[in-house]
């Protein structure tokens, strides 16, 4: 998978440029769920990770739209930690968290205003 374009979701809506895509994966649902629809083309594909998306809003969009609750495999989990240790991709960390303060860690998440990973160090108490 590759991007024709790069669009940062801090200074930017994405379907402010965004248009007639073919497929969204959202990993975020809510709101983002709710602005997808709208850069999809006719037959695109909206896949949630989140939740169980709007049928009703596939069918108004003329799109399909589908839940993945597929759990990795080991090869995908494999394939991952390659393309990590090449650097091709990189995991943004938000934050790391001593194991003893894991409610401060579910709190952030829970909140959805962090950017990138919440970690729980268990080394750390």
């Amino acid at each position: 998978m590759g991007a024709d374009q790069v669009i940062d979701y801090t200074t930017t809506n994405f379907e402010d440029v965004a248009k007639e895509v073919d497929l969204v994966v959202d990993a975020v649902g809510g709101e983002t769920e709710t602005r997808s629809w709208s850069v999809l083309k006719k037959g695109g594909i909206l896949v949630s990770l989140t939740q169980n998306p709007s049928q009703e809003n596939a069918q108004k969009h003329g799109v399909t739209a589908k839940f993945n609750t597929k759990f990795p495999t080991r090869e995908d989990l494999q394939s991952l930690t390659e393309l990590m240790a090449a650097g091709s991709i990189k995991a943004e960390i938000d934050s790391i968290f001593p194991l003893s303060q894991a409610d401060k860690a579910l709190e952030k998440s829970e909140a959805r205003h962090g950017r990138g990973r919440i970690l729980l160090n268990a080394n750390s108490i």
